[in-house]
């Protein structure tokens, strides 16, 4: 498969998208709407990144949204066909960190890593 790298974009996001008609109150239809227009795929949509019951989130202004995927790897059509192979895992969503009130993970979000694999 030939491909032309020169127009190869690869999108490392964490905003409020949406995908596979997971929609929670506070994310934005209309961002991930806009990179399927242009193109893009997401890569480990299904792997929530964002949890109420994180201990960063428990008191939170958004505790009550539900679990969701809102980080993301987006790529574009012109190499979603060789990254068929390719693994992504949940990762931070540990409690780590020590802090004044007791071990929280590193984030509020979780992070996601991705072998990417030609």
């Amino acid at each position: 498969m030939l491909v032309d790298y020169s127009r190869v974009r690869i999108f490392i996001y964490n905003v409020h998208l949406t995908a596979g008609g997971i929609v929670g109150p506070k994310v934005s239809l209309m961002n991930f709407s806009a990179f399927e227009a242009a193109g893009f795929t997401g890569f480990g949509d299904n792997i929530q990144t964002w949890d109420p019951k994180n201990s960063l989130n428990i008191d939170g202004i958004h505790k009550h949204c539900p679990s969701q995927c809102i980080d993301h790897i987006l790529f574009n059509d012109k190499i979603k066909n060789l990254f068929a192979n390719s693994t992504t895992q949940l990762i931070f969503n540990r409690r780590d960190v020590l802090t004044r009130k007791g071990m929280v993970s590193v984030s509020d979000h979780y992070g996601i890593l991705s072998e990417l694999k030609i």
